[in-house]
């Protein structure tokens, strides 16, 4: 009975970091470049949820009933504090750069039947469209193809 408890409140502590993480990214990585993808479908997509079912079980066990749980709770409330942190504009910001940019070149139109390239940064990959930051500050939103 000890599992299913811990596996329960466990997960449940888990996703709460995890969820605070993702509305300050949501709220200073995506509206700042304007990223207009459904928020469920970015938390969904980006999680790895087998992980964090074992992660709830170890987690939740540590917090109900583990030997010195008082200080398990005590890191628990420092997790969730440093989560909260992803709120501020600037650590927000780096965050979301940390997790979803990667550096590329994109086809950015076509000039007399030759294409026009640029640099910049992928700054996400969702089920539909590519944002793409050029260097000059310009985000492009693409369809994706080959879906």
């Amino acid at each position: 009975m000890r599992i299913f408890g811990s596996f329960f409140a466990g997960f449940l502590f888990v996703l709460a970091v995890v969820f605070n993480v993702f509305v300050g990214l949501k709220i200073n990585y995506f509206e700042n470049f304007k990223i207009n993808e459904y928020f469920n479908a970015i938390f969904v997509d980006n999680l790895n949820f087998y992980a964090l079912m074992g992660f709830g079980v170890v987690v939740g066990y540590l917090l109900l009933y583990a030997k010195f749980r008082k200080i398990f709770r005590i890191f628990y409330l420092l997790a969730l504090i440093v989560s909260a942190l992803t709120w501020q504009k600037d650590v927000g910001l780096w965050l979301g750069f940390e997790i979803f940019s990667q550096k590329s070149k994109m086809i950015v139109g076509y000039k007399d039947k030759v294409a026009v390239w640029a640099d910049g940064v992928i700054l996400y990959q969702g089920r539909e469209f590519l944002y793409f930051l050029k260097d000059d500050g310009v985000v492009l939103k693409r369809q994706k193809t080959g879906i």
